[in-house]
């Protein structure tokens, strides 16, 4: 993997870039297993001691910090576990600032001349993107030569503003986990609390109301901060595909300007119409015999002085043709695969929401674990594998579908009011009371949806089992709208496509 990067980016921000696209998953992954081996920990003993017969406050506090450092260590450096027989853990990277010789004037020269080549040999091409690498002419270059010889699919973007945004979401959420995690402690459950005296509509008020009142304190101590985060969020995308949208490769800085020429040159002759493979026809079509010829028809590119003298005889475009397709591709192609993977400055992937909120999720799920292991009378669930089904399943729809929810919610929000109201001072207001509303409804929506499956599991009740499904309906369109947009609409696009030339076949039989 090439990483391409500004060198006057800040190196903190590209380090963080670097961290979260190679180590998320991993970190992730650390995270589930370490879970694992604490679930184990747990059932061996509570079968064979009875150290584990009460409520431990310190021991929820314990496991909940120790999951998180796991998941923060290998984050910032799971870049050095090694695995496997060839000890490696991940994508090799190719740097130049650790694999061009910075002190050596001559080694450095030989470095950067063959800096193509290197360019070349990789699979993937890492661009660490702020407003500044589209600006300078070497960042480009690297660009056009990987994306001429691989494609726009082998490109990867990381902007610089994204992992910023996370690491702070990450640590606000880590705040509302403590202070939960205190509200807990200042509430120890004994029993399940009696609010109905219907076993169903009981179960559902303690979902609906218990635990929405220990969950919402600690998002609306973090509201107007993540509000701001994400306004600043929208604001870098935005910039970034009107910066691609209006690009133009003569308008690049370069440090040395005697490199210009050459590289402008350089970017010309990789998207020259030349170069590109001659298609031949024969004339008599009977005599034709189908054949697919890979690549172009000449074995060698050809010198400059010989597409001159082509070009004089011809109807090729001038040189700097080159320079045009080249703003034009970065306008088209390589804007559209970035809206495939980022889309656009209201959107965030599933998998970016999640692990923005993953610290609650851990501390929510230790806080589970504690109960239906060591205090099942607080959950009032039946014995034997239901309890846990029901415990898996809460975890899922709160933790994986409704809180990360709350994110492009709130930023669809900041989105409308950032371009709507002018007033600093009642964007500040309108931004904190509508982050009050939308956080609570959809923390009452995912604790309600809860609930109500609680509550049909339970009484076994079809009135209770068509809530939980009507919320759960709820749930899953916002689900869809929010991350399954990016999804759909390109599957839906070439299916129309594909009937659409299915038709004109037709018509011309």
């Amino acid at each position: 993997m090439f990483v391409s990067h500004s060198w006057e980016s800040d190196s903190w921000s590209k380090y963080l870039a670097v961290c979260f696209t190679l180590n998320t998953a991993k970190a992730v992954k650390a995270c589930a297993l370490a879970f694992a081996l604490l679930v184990s920990s747990y059932v061996v003993c509570n079968r064979h001691t009875s150290s584990l017969s009460n409520w431990s406050n310190w021991r929820v506090a314990m496991f909940g910090c120790g999951l998180l450092s796991v998941f923060f260590s290998v984050l910032f450096f799971g870049q050095h576990l090694t695995c496997g027989p060839c000890g490696l853990s991940g994508p090799r990277l190719w740097m130049d600032r650790l694999c061009i010789h910075q002190a050596d004037a001559g080694q450095k020269a030989l470095g950067i001349s063959a800096l193509p080549y290197f360019v070349l040999q990789s699979r993937q091409l890492l661009i660490l993107y702020d407003d500044m690498y589209l600006e300078r002419l070497w960042c480009v270059t690297e660009l056009a030569l990987f994306a001429r010889c691989c494609g726009a699919s082998c490109v990867h973007f990381a902007p610089l503003w994204l992992p910023r945004w996370l690491l702070r979401t990450l640590l606000l959420d880590t705040l509302q986990a403590c202070v939960n995690l205190l509200l807990i402690c200042l509430s120890e459950p004994a029993a399940a609390a009696t609010m109905s005296t219907d076993r169903g509509w009981n179960h559902f008020l303690n979902e609906l109301v218990g635990w929405s009142q220990i969950v919402l304190p600690g998002y609306f101590l973090a509201i107007t901060p993540s509000m701001w985060s994400l306004l600043d969020k929208a604001w870098s995308h935005n910039r970034m595909l009107q910066q691609l949208e209006a690009f133009d490769v003569r308008k690049c800085h370069c440090s040395d300007e005697s490199d210009r020429s050459l590289l402008e040159a350089l970017i010309a002759d990789l998207f020259d119409a030349m170069d590109e493979p001659v298609l031949s026809v024969p004339l008599e079509v009977a005599d034709w015999v189908s054949e697919e010829e890979e690549g172009p028809l000449l074995d060698m590119p050809l010198d400059e002085d010989t597409k001159n003298a082509i070009r004089s005889l011809t109807s090729y475009p001038p040189t700097d043709y080159g320079l045009d397709a080249f703003n034009e591709y970065v306008r088209g192609p390589l804007r559209e695969v970035l809206m495939e993977n980022l889309g656009d400055e209201t959107f965030l992937s599933w998998r970016t929401c999640f692990v923005a909120f993953l610290p609650q999720a851990i501390f929510l799920a230790v806080i589970n674990l504690e109960l239906l292991l060591v205090c099942p009378e607080v959950l009032d669930w039946p014995p034997g594998p239901t309890a846990w089904i029901l415990g898996l399943a809460d975890s899922v729809i709160f933790s994986c579908m409704v809180v990360p929810l709350l994110v492009p919610t709130l930023l669809h929000l900041a989105h409308v009011l950032e371009s709507r109201v002018s007033s600093g001072h009642i964007q500040v207001l309108l931004m904190s009371l509508g982050g009050f509303l939308i956080t609570t409804f959809v923390i009452l929506l995912g604790n309600a949806a809860c609930g109500a499956l609680e509550a049909a599991v339970i009484t076994r009740s079809f009135e209770w089992l068509a809530a939980f499904l009507l919320l759960m309906s709820f749930i899953l369109v916002a689900f869809c709208i929010y991350f399954l947009r990016a999804a759909i609409a390109p599957a839906w696009l070439q299916i129309g496509q594909k009937l659409l030339a299915a038709r004109c076949c037709m018509a011309r039989t």
